[in-house]
């Protein structure tokens, strides 16, 4: 039997798509409260040493990966839905045009998020969560034992920067 491109992509794939799921099951268990293996992430470790938790009581590292995880399905699924608009023969070209600028714009929000996590880390902080809802509120969960005022006004400056967000819709929690 000759292997060919298509099989190796395939194969390929397979394995990519069992690794996603080994470790989304592996979040999810450690989150249920279910024992995790051994193989987490450095950072994770680090969690675990240091004490640090979210308000769960979960390692805060953990927590930051099962909300990103959380944060790009619900992305993904969204962005599928719109997509599936655009493909429609049967939509208005009107309606594939609304669908189409909504992918930019979640694509957009997508960089801009990722944009300000980074810009979080460089300010000290060992890590940041952003998660902007379509009703414009954002979600922004740091990783410190303490937040004082100086550092939430770090904090919303970097996100005023980054994303077109009202100072009230901003809600800064630390984990």
């Amino acid at each position: 039997m000759k292997i060919g491109t298509k099989q190796i992509i395939l194969f390929v794939i397979a394995l990519g798509l069992i690794t996603v799921g080994f470790k989304h099951t592996e979040i999810m268990n450690y989150i249920n409260g279910r024992e995790v293996s051994n193989q987490t992430e450095d950072n994770d470790k680090e969690d675990e040493v240091s004490g640090a938790s979210d308000v769960n009581g979960a390692p805060a590292g953990l927590a930051f990966s099962a909300k990103r995880l959380e944060r790009d399905t619900a992305r993904g699924k969204t962005k599928e839905i719109y997509e599936n608009i655009t493909k429609d023969s049967n939509a208005a070209e009107q309606t594939k045009s609304e669908a189409y600028k909504k992918i930019v714009e979640l694509a957009e929000t997508v960089e801009n998020e990722s944009k300000a996590e980074s810009m979080i880390r460089e300010k000290g902080f060992v890590d940041g969560f952003l998660w902007l809802s379509e009703k414009g509120e954002l979600e922004v969960m740091i990783k410190t034992e303490t937040l004082n005022e100086e550092q939430v006004v770090q904090i919303t400056d970097v996100i005023m920067r980054y994303l077109d967000v009202e100072y009230s819709d901003i809600h800064i929690r630390k984990s």
